[in-house]
């Protein structure tokens, strides 16, 4: 009994003095819109003009340790803003309001092989908002009318090779004419938000669905205002099943829901009571261990605004999180986006402080409460469990699950130190060897190649 309450305070001690945040040098110069993850590297975008010290214009990439430019220092001319990244066949696509890259004519969307940049035909004739992959095809939707030279509205589908529209598109006719600001699929369908009324000719409130044949919409959609912004859906993201959508709104159908909501497919829903206030906006949304987390802005008083939802209460993360006001004509701190690297969340923004240290407008979060909690659970048999000598035996049930995403596995004791690091995992059944460790009581993780948390849990020596 005397030997389980050591590991419990062991335990409580790790996981409350585990959390930290990081900044990643002297950050970028001017605000953080998108990120993602691309070839083992973040990338992130928006409208800087430096990162780390160095001459890069709206993207830069970190492995980790250090940026690096992506293409030329001046792949984008001064004044371009980059509002969506997403990774698309093999290779990362960048859209959003510019007019060329590497000296090369494009129209607000480009592609990055790793090595070059290249043009999607004629472009975008207006700013791109947000990217996703949807049906074998990139979707690009924001504020516009065509895309190389086809009629669009606000949306439309790049297969590799050509665009086209999906139906009518999506329109909006109100003053608050947002256009397309956040794109997801889920269950199978294309889900649109942004600030819109029409999804072909079906009458939406700021939310939509295309199912491949024809537009829905969601019960009574997203409405209802603050007295500082016009309704609108900012993000999206999938957490324990259900679709959730961020914005600036306080109602999701009749249910009151004060900036974030969810659907599951039939109705709509709040996690907890109504969170945040009128003056609240929700820009980006991401899923971190068992974690959904949300970043925006309290627009009312200029703070920036990060919390996390455990599916049971909302919670802020340790310290005293993400804040500041940077100089410059922006007068807000804000949190713009959300990006995942070897097991670190990645916060970027408009901010210059982050848990009281120095951190200009990015910042990584390293949460190890997190261990046991799965941003997409992988099934997994481990036996022995407690095992005697330290070897186990991981058998998984769907291989298909970590032989696709390239996984890997690391496990640590419980002072944070790894142990262990297995990668190319090819098999459904492999084995783990840390039989030179002490008895105790042993964290492992399952990461895809993305650094998205798949799988985790404890092993125990006797």
């Amino acid at each position: 009994m005397k030997k389980l309450l050591t590991l419990l305070f062991l335990i409580t001690v790790y996981l409350s003095n585990g959390q930290t945040w990081t900044g990643l040098g002297v950050g970028t110069s001017a605000g953080i819109i998108t990120i993602d993850t691309f070839n083992n590297k973040l990338y992130v975008a928006g409208a800087f003009d430096s990162a780390g010290g160095k001459a890069m214009n709206a993207i830069a990439s970190w492995d980790g340790v250090n940026w690096a430019v992506v293409g030329s220092a001046i792949s984008f001319k001064k004044n371009a803003f980059i509002n969506a990244l997403t990774v698309f066949n093999g290779n990362l696509y960048a859209a959003g309001s510019f007019d060329s890259v590497d000296g090369k004519p494009v129209n607000n969307i480009a592609e990055w092989t790793g090595s070059q940049w290249s043009w999607l035909g004629t472009g975008i004739n207006g700013t791109v908002n947000a990217l996703t992959v949807y049906n074998g095809s990139l979707c690009a939707g924001g504020l516009f009318n065509s895309a190389d030279g086809i009629k669009t509205n606000n949306i439309a589908l790049w297969n590799g090779t050509n665009w086209s529209a999906i139906n009518s598109g999506i329109k909006s006719t109100s003053p608050n004419n947002f256009g397309v600001e956040a794109l997801i699929v889920y269950n199978g369908n294309l889900y649109v938000g942004g600030g819109i009324d029409t999804a072909g000719s079906i009458p939406v409130n700021n939310i939509a669905e295309w199912d491949g044949i024809k537009w829905d919409s969601l019960g009574a959609g997203i409405i209802g205002q603050g007295s500082l912004v016009g309704s609108q859906v900012k993000s999206f993201a999938i957490f324990n099943g259900n679709l959730y959508a961020g914005g600036a709104f306080e109602y999701a159908g009749n249910v009151k829901a004060y900036n974030v909501a969810y659907w599951n497919s039939n109705a709509w829903g709040c996690p907890g009571t109504a969170t945040g206030n009128n003056s609240t906006e929700i820009n980006s949304l991401i899923v971190y261990g068992n974690r959904l987390y949300e970043g925006g802005t309290d627009i009312k008083w200029g703070n920036s605004y990060l919390e996390y939802w455990n599916d049971t209460t909302w919670n802020f993360p340790n310290g005293s999180g993400v804040w500041g006001h940077p100089t410059g004509s922006f007068s807000h701190s804000v949190v713009n986006a959300f990006g995942i690297l070897k097991n670190s969340l990645y916060i970027g923004g408009y901010f210059d402080t982050a848990g009281g240290e120095p951190a200009n407008n990015i910042v990584e979060w390293n949460d190890p409460t997190g261990i046991n909690d799965l941003s997409r659970a992988i099934s997994a048999n481990i036996f022995p469990n407690p095992s005697p000598d330290g070897f186990f035996t991981f058998q998984f049930n769907n291989p298909s699950e970590f032989v696709e995403d390239d996984c890997s596995i690391e496990v640590y004791n419980l002072l944070g130190e790894k142990v262990r690091s297995t990668f190319n995992i090819q098999n459904s059944t492999f084995r783990i060897d840390i039989s030179g460790q002490p008895a105790g009581i042993y964290l492992y993780r399952v990461t895809s190649e993305k650094g998205e948390l798949v799988g985790s849990g404890k092993l125990v020596i006797e």
